[in-house]
């Protein structure tokens, strides 16, 4: 095949208009009854992927593997697993989604390969085989490892060869040796290899763990006693933009395809680096809130926070010109089982809508994983056997020898990567109607009631929820807010400032909405700011300083000569010490969500002038504030000002109409807003607008009272002498003395500012 290549470099960037849909292989459909998905199953559900909405597949690795983890670790780039079919097969599929006007990504895992791939089996046999420097082989110290890193997956991130007496390094399993990127002739090798991919058809990559393939130079120790799980040294390093800016010259450039990044340890301040200007990543996952319900480790399941939850959504909206969109994937547990409730159907079918809405109405590309359109849940795991992932098995082992099977049962259940990787679910049907033979993991024993076929035949299903949605992602031209607000069954005021807030942020497509291009962002120096290392029983933990404890946090601020001086004014403001729970509330305000002790001081004092003297309310206001992107002291004295005097147009308001003192409901106050700001209104006006709402309808109603001001500042009526004189005209007109119909022009106006 020819590749995709565009005479036009600044070709569209499709990956922003379209819906990515990821699919997990061997779990997604069976054609032959071995109990194994494969590439003809995946061909033969197009049309279902069409249908939804999908744009394009990211699919999972079907390279020949042995699987040691789950085809995550590859023996041949170019060759197709068995299990998954042959090269044709493929070829097929690949003709078959362009046919449909669906894109492919290929999963690409180039931070390692296998250790039965032929580049490592030439580099073992000897010192000086010509593959040796494709891996990062070291010497030794004192009869142990080079160095005290240990991996994701083991104790050590080093293992010894025995024939050759040097010990080679692998940051997943011992069967996953990180290639040596630092070698030319093995970056040349995989540019080589990406692009007979690329001469194939394909549209894109999806990098696995791209951000960790550059390693500090000379391979430090990490900081701790015995083994050190050290992302300071081997992600987000400075060499990381000089291979990823390479790649894109050799691979990219002059073609219309894309490349997103999985950049584990990426963090807001540093992701602009590699997507900013688009000479790296065209896209990055991050994880941020795939940790909020972990406690020192993914294992430690809490409650996930959902005032942080909002606060990281927010957070990267702003970090970056555009997001990846996700609830999960073949690495997360079930997202309604998570994040949402699957205690009872109606909590699970209402949760999961939920979870589409609040994700896939923010600015980004959204990427879907099997299942979640359906709702599919976490599985009911009961014993050793019926598990298959690698990790939660060394998890299981581990913990028995501990003592703490119970512990890891429970993060098996609630967190465990085969929660994702059970068969897709699409009828009711022996083994949901993915394979005729015996399943390589079992099915989940609700499939009889949670699957696509009865989902389809429900139009109010889940599914149908997510057609819908995805329908509104990608419309254009003019908008029906109303069908929409029913059709999805929200509030048409919600819809309306959605698609205003993707109209300002150029959501729909790039060319309705260009983006200036950014000045290329510097390369960070390191990314040591955004981790916090704590050590416990020789164990080093490492975390995001948003994911610490308030306590924690605390403890690391109590020799911090500014939190002191924060904590000693806020005494002496309102003339009482801090209780022990406030130091924590402080520390959590100021160390983990990193707010100036300036803007803590106004809010503080804005608290006070209220009568809210305690820290707890000022906590709950500041996440507020947060959420609104109010996030400095420039912003919140601001905010301060427009508080203040909103709070006095308000009880002007209320002194006016003769009201009780009662808290304005939001609409009431946005209709206030713009009667003293975009109207102008002066309030004899306001008083006579008043008048005649309750005249007309025996009560205040804010909503008549603005329908009636905003048809007369579309008139240009300041006074109320104007305005008298125009009802007189009206009554007159009403009595056959004119032509004018101003009833009909007042409908088109009251019409116009509904719009």
């Amino acid at each position: 095949m020819q590749g995709r290549k565009e005479e036009n470099a600044m070709c569209a960037a499709w990956w922003k208009e379209r819906v990515f849909y990821q699919i997990y292989p061997r779990s997604f459909q069976d054609s032959n009854g071995d109990g194994i998905g494969d590439i003809p199953g995946i061909i033969s559900r197009l049309d279902y992927l069409k249908w939804l909405g999908v744009g394009a597949v990211w699919l999972c690795p079907v390279y020949d593997s042995p699987n040691a983890d789950m085809g995550y670790d590859i023996r041949d780039y170019e060759k197709i697993m068995s299990e998954f079919g042959t090269m044709e097969d493929f070829d097929t599929l690949l003709r078959e989604m362009h046919k449909r006007d669906i894109k492919l990504v290929m999963d690409l895992v180039v931070n390692h390969s296998s250790d039965e791939h032929p580049w490592f089996v030439e580099s073992r046999k000897s010192l000086d085989n010509p593959c040796r420097d494709y891996y990062i082989w070291r010497d030794g110290k004192n009869g142990k490892e080079p160095n005290n890193w240990s991996s994701f997956f083991t104790p050590s991130a080093w293992s010894y060869d025995e024939k050759t007496g040097q010990w080679y390094l692998h940051l997943f399993s011992e069967k996953q040796p990180d290639l040596n990127w630092e070698n030319p002739k093995l970056r040349e090798a995989v540019y080589a290899m990406m692009n007979r991919w690329f001469d194939r058809g394909v549209d894109g990559f999806r990098m696995d763990v791209i951000s960790l393939i550059a390693k500090a130079p000379g391979l430090p120790d990490g900081q701790g006693d015995g083994y050190v799980f050290s992302p300071e040294q081997f992600a987000f390093q400075p060499k990381l933009h000089e291979y990823l800016r390479e790649m894109r010259r050799r691979c990219f450039d002059g073609r219309n395809c894309m490349c997103v990044g999985e950049t584990t340890f990426v963090t807001p301040e540093n992701a602009d680096s590699v997507v900013g200007d688009g000479r790296e990543l065209d896209l990055l996952f991050q994880f941020d809130f795939m940790d909020l319900d972990g406690c020192g480790g993914k294992w430690n399941v809490i409650p996930f926070d959902l005032r942080k939850l909002k606060q990281l959504l927010v957070r990267w909206q702003e970090a970056i010109d555009w997001n990846t969109l996700f609830w999960g994937n073949h690495d997360q547990p079930r997202a309604v089982s998570r994040f949402g409730s699957d205690a009872s159907e109606a909590l699970r079918v209402r949760s999961a809508k939920m979870l589409a809405a609040a994700m896939y109405l923010l600015r980004g590309t959204p990427f879907l994983y099997q299942g979640e359109e359906i709702g599919m849940t976490n599985f009911p795991f009961r014993d050793e056997t019926q598990l298959r992932d690698v990790e939660s098995l060394n998890l299981l082992a581990q913990a028995r020898k501990d003592g703490r099977e119970a512990w890891a049962w429970n993060g098996i259940r609630k967190k465990g990567r085969d929660n994702a990787r059970t068969p897709m679910q699409w009828d009711a049907s022996a083994n949901a109607g993915f394979t005729a033979g015996t399943p390589w993991i079992d099915v989940n024993p609700n499939y009889r009631q949670i699957n696509v076929h009865e989902a389809q035949a429900d139009p109010d299903s889940i599914l149908h929820f997510y057609r819908r949605l995805l329908a509104l992602r990608q419309g254009q031209g003019p908008v029906d807010t109303a069908g929409i607000a029913a059709r999805l069954g929200m509030d048409e005021a919600a819809v309306t400032d959605c698609l205003q807030y993707w109209q300002e942020s150029g959501l729909f497509t790039e060319n309705q909405n260009p983006q200036p291009a950014k000045e290329a962002p510097k390369a960070p120096e390191n990314n040591e700011s955004a981790i916090v290392k704590t050590t416990e029983n020789g164990i080093t933990t490492i975390r995001s300083r948003g994911h610490l404890s308030p306590g924690e946090i605390n403890t690391m601020l109590r020799e911090d000569k500014q939190f002191a001086a924060l904590a000693a004014e806020l005494e002496a403001a309102r003339g009482s010490v801090l209780s022990p729970s406030e130091r924590e509330i402080l520390a959590y305000l100021f160390g983990s969500l990193e707010l100036s002790p300036e803007y803590l001081l106004v809010a503080a004092a804005y608290c006070r002038e209220k009568g809210k003297k305690k820290l707890s309310y000022l906590e709950k206001m500041v996440a507020g504030w947060l959420e609104d992107g109010i996030d400095t002291y420039e912003k919140a004295e601001s905010h301060i000002q427009r508080l203040t005097k909103q709070e006095d147009d308000e009880g002007r308001i209320r002194r006016l109409f003769g009201l009780p003192e009662r808290a304005l409901t939001a609409r009431e106050k946005a209709c206030v807003n713009r009667w003293f700001g975009e109207y102008m209104t002066p309030e004899a006006l306001m008083k006579l607008a008043y008048d005649r709402a309750v005249e007309a309808t025996g009560k205040v109603s804010f909503a008549y009272i603005d329908k009636i001001l905003a048809a007369w500042a579309a008139k240009g009526i300041t006074t109320v002498e104007a305005a008298e004189a125009e009802r007189t005209a009206a009554q007159r007109a009403a009595a056959g003395e004119y032509s004018f119909d101003i009833g009909e022009a007042m409908r088109i106006m009251e019409q116009n500012t509904d719009e």
